[in-house]
């Protein structure tokens, strides 16, 4: 994962909607988008895709749901997590087209 943000930069067509989506395999925001008993774990790929996706807005901000979690595993002891692994940015331009984002 961080090889490719190395590499890796979102392309912007100025005439166009720009979206960005997949599976980033990072939480950008654990503190608000993450269950679990145990501590977060430092990323450095946070940063570097928070970077990347400077001039685009995170869809799940027009969400309801809190904490918005797209992953959810079963852990030691029976016990479960969620986190956010998965993103939908949209360009800082547009953003106001969104109207609803759910998982």
């Amino acid at each position: 994962r961080q090889e490719f943000l190395e590499v890796w930069t979102p392309s912007i067509n100025t005439n166009a909607i720009n979206i960005v989506a997949g599976d980033f395999n990072t939480n950008l925001n654990p503190s608000d988008n993450r269950i679990s008993q145990s501590q977060s774990h430092y990323d450095p790929t946070r940063n570097k895709l928070q970077e990347l996706m400077e001039g685009f807005t995170d869809t799940a901000y027009v969400s309801k749901t809190k904490p918005f979690v797209t992953y959810y595993q079963t852990v030691r002891n029976g016990r479960s997590m969620a986190t956010r692994l998965d993103y939908i940015f949209l360009d800082n331009d547009n953003i106001q087209m969104c109207k609803k984002s759910e998982t």
